[in-house]
């Protein structure tokens, strides 16, 4: 075990008290994966491609409000399978068991800044305190420095990570016999 791993685990024990029984934790995990994750990130997509395609449906005339919550469901998803990844799954549940579409997904919410795209889009009413809310041409710019030309890419791209999410779900029924 490296150093750094050491560090966590004391770190955990010290913050949390007695560490869950692994399988325990991995049910958690799981749950997690299916629920939170894969689930947020398809209903999140579906409710923003029939905005982006289909705003009639929602009767409103704010169609990028609706817009804007389905990209933050997704992104906050996203964030949530990175710390799981980061917190549980890499370094405690699947330590002896590489997972590359795990490893894969983890880079890629890294390199396309997920993190930072939601504290601006989602956590935070405003980069700075003292300017006013993100416009919508500021979440527009986001989505295109991420590689997005559009929404309905932003959707189209998260929707295909759930075979990836899945992978790692996998894994874990497998390796801990869940259900």
């Amino acid at each position: 075990m490296n150093l750094r791993r050491y560090i966590q685990r004391v770190w955990w024990r010290l913050c949390w008290g007695a560490v869950t029984d692994k399988r325990t934790l991995a049910q958690a995990a799981f749950q997690t994966l299916n629920d939170d994750v894969m689930g947020e990130i398809h209903a999140g997509c579906v409710v923003g491609v029939l905005a982006v395609q289909e705003s009639a449906i929602f009767r409103t005339a704010h169609v990028s409000c609706v817009i804007r919550i389905a990209e933050g469901a997704v992104a906050l998803a996203l964030r949530k399978y990175d710390d799981l990844w980061q917190r549980q799954l890499r370094p405690l549940l699947l330590r002896d068991h590489f997972v590359r579409a795990g490893a894969d997904l983890h880079h890629e919410i890294r390199r396309r800044r997920i993190r930072g795209f939601c504290n601006t889009m989602v956590t935070h009413y405003a980069p700075q305190p003292h300017q006013p809310r993100t416009s919508g041409e500021r979440r527009e710019r986001l989505l295109k420095d991420q590689g997005f030309a559009t929404s309905l890419d932003f959707f189209k791209w998260a929707e295909g990570l759930l075979p990836q999410v899945e992978m790692v779900r996998e894994e874990l029924r497998v390796k801990y016999g869940l259900g």
